[in-house]
């Protein structure tokens, strides 16, 4: 979504909402699960360097953002960023075609996004179920200075939604059914929140102990749904 896709080998994850910055650095691996958490830092922002998602001190979020590439030694990798709260516009929408038109988008806010969409599932009256992500043009701005300030590419900028709904679609694996997804979305409310729970996640990447903190999984689950979306295009 937004900036696009790519593989990488290197790869930072970084995960934003309203109080918090997350880095992680996830590998695959040949262990009990499919991927290893190598790296996290979780960095709270409670000194108003952000409102809404937008940025009010640059300067010292990218301090962050440097410091954890020196510390872990990742120069030049490529970064993946999902963004987590008011700052963006998230809508569950349906139409009767299976694909979303762009009258549709621009008619959802007063002002202009740039929009993004994927389809969900089919529903029982006839009609298609989609995502779609809305951002102010001056918001993407904002991360693209960040890039800059901080000496990085940024590959993908898109939601933490749909972070985690490629997060949800791997651990379904070939038993992947749109149907079920409908089922299980419905069920919470179009929410992730109680939905990929830990045991899931620790089926899908190990965990090192001194990162493995309540408050810390939803930012690493964000993060392994930025990765695999960084693992499945090229």
């Amino acid at each position: 979504m937004f900036l696009g896709h790519l593989i990488r080998n290197r790869h930072l994850l970084l995960t934003f909402d309203e109080e918090n910055l997350s880095c992680s650095i996830i590998t695959p691996c040949a262990g009990i699960a499919p991927y290893a958490l190598n790296a996290y830092q979780r960095y709270p922002l409670t000194h108003h360097e952000m409102m809404q998602l937008r940025m009010f001190n640059i300067t010292a979020i990218s301090h962050h953002i440097t410091a954890f590439i020196k510390s872990h030694n990742v120069q030049h990798a490529f970064v993946s960023c999902a963004l987590s709260g008011p700052g963006i516009t998230e809508l569950i929408m349906r139409a009767p075609e299976p694909r979303l038109s762009a009258t549709m988008l621009l008619q959802q806010a007063p002002n202009p996004l740039i929009w993004d969409s994927c389809y969900l599932y089919p529903t029982d009256h006839a009609l298609h179920t989609f995502y779609a992500c809305g951002m102010p043009r001056e918001l993407m701005l904002q991360y693209q200075i960040l890039s800059r300030m901080a000496n990085i590419t940024m590959s993908t900028l898109t939601s933490s939604w749909y972070a985690q709904l490629q997060l949800y679609k791997k651990i379904q694996g070939p038993a992947f059914r749109r149907v079920h997804l409908a089922q299980t979305l419905a069920k919470h409310h179009h929410s992730w929140n109680n939905l990929l729970n830990r045991d899931m996640l620790h089926r899908m990447i190990v965990i090192p102990p001194r990162y493995n903190h309540t408050e810390d999984l939803p930012h690493i689950r964000t993060a392994l749904g930025l990765f695999i979306i960084g693992n499945s295009h090229g």
